[in-house]
């Protein structure tokens, strides 16, 4: 079995982890995972179900139940995130989003 290499940038948001980490990635000829827009989708969806941030459990069946999906077009690099079927990428990028999660 061979080992898949994982690279984590961690830091505050807006500081340019996610080019950084696009152009290791890049390079390296790695597979990229943006871990910033599974926190967010995740922020997204408690909001959408009006869900208390403090309850613990109903977060947990929001995570255990997240529509979320990453998909690339065809010819592009761009890919673009799924949340319950629609289309977020843009909503997450936002700072409201961003403070949500």
């Amino acid at each position: 079995m061979s080992l898949i290499p994982v690279l984590t940038i961690d830091g505050p948001s807006g500081v340019g982890k996610g080019t950084v980490a696009r152009i290791m990635a890049q390079k390296l000829g790695w597979h990229l995972l943006d871990s910033g827009a599974i926190y967010r989708a995740f922020a997204l969806a408690v909001d959408a179900r009006n869900t208390d941030v403090t309850d613990e459990s109903a977060l947990e069946e929001v995570a255990n139940n997240l529509d979320l999906a990453f998909k690339t077009e065809a010819g592009s690099e761009l890919v673009s995130v799924y949340l319950d079927g629609q289309d977020v990428s843009k909503v997450l990028r936002t700072e409201q989003t961003g403070e949500m999660a």
